[in-house]
């Protein structure tokens, strides 16, 4: 776990940050995966998934998105399998990432999942969840609850990738409004997290007076 850093004058280094992704490809709306994917493309759920990690590493954005596609697919058997790997705490951390990722193309079912995982021992866990489960349209009102305990986390890293998640909710995130504000407001936040929590509050309040 990296410590926790709040001034502005810190010289802990910025976060790795998931990428966001285009705003075309939403989950639970339009598919972001290609559904065109060969079925021969991988012998197995478990072979696919392996291929996902290897892309992952290698930042193979085409292989990803094929094996991402494959494991879309397969349906149940693949979510379930994603399921089982990110909750296991054995598991290497760009495994449980992976399946995050996975998880979140099955849109509405796997919420409760990412949730969870928004609770886990590890950081980066931590953040893909809460990346990826503001890429379930609609958002939720539990979404919406767990992002304003987050935006209240001890550590500024995990507050500033749910402040830049809750952006991407638009209004229906209105109610993390006041905790946006909170950080605005502290001058002593790292100034990244300050810029996240302003632009979300532009997005889910655009009528809110800004400092």
């Amino acid at each position: 776990m990296i410590g926790v850093c709040l001034t502005t004058g810190c010289s802990d280094p910025a976060p790795r940050v998931v990428k966001q992704l285009p705003k075309k490809r939403v989950v639970g709306q339009d598919a972001r995966v290609d559904k065109t994917v060969d079925a021969a493309s991988f012998e197995s759920t478990e072979a696919a998934f392996e291929a996902l990690v290897t892309a992952r590493a290698e930042k193979k954005l085409d292989d990803q998105e094929q094996a991402v596609g494959w494991l879309f697919k397969k349906g149940a058997e693949a979510f379930q399998y994603c399921e089982a790997i990110c909750r296991d705490t054995q598991q290497a951390t760009p495994s449980r990432v992976a399946a995050c990722n996975v998880l979140a193309e099955f849109g509405q079912q796997a919420i409760p999942v990412l949730l969870e995982l928004t609770r886990d021992s590890e950081q980066q866990v931590v953040m893909s969840a809460v990346e990826r489960v503001s890429l379930v349209k609609p958002p939720t009102k539990e979404i919406v609850d767990r992002y304003i305990e987050l935006l209240d986390s001890e550590d500024w890293k995990i507050q500033l990738v749910t402040a830049q998640a809750t952006r991407r909710l638009g209004v229906q995130g209105g109610r993390a409004a006041d905790q946006l504000e909170v950080i605005l407001q502290d001058d002593k936040n790292h100034q990244l997290l300050r810029d996240a929590a302003r632009k979300a509050l532009r997005s889910v309040n655009p009528r809110r007076t800004l400092n």
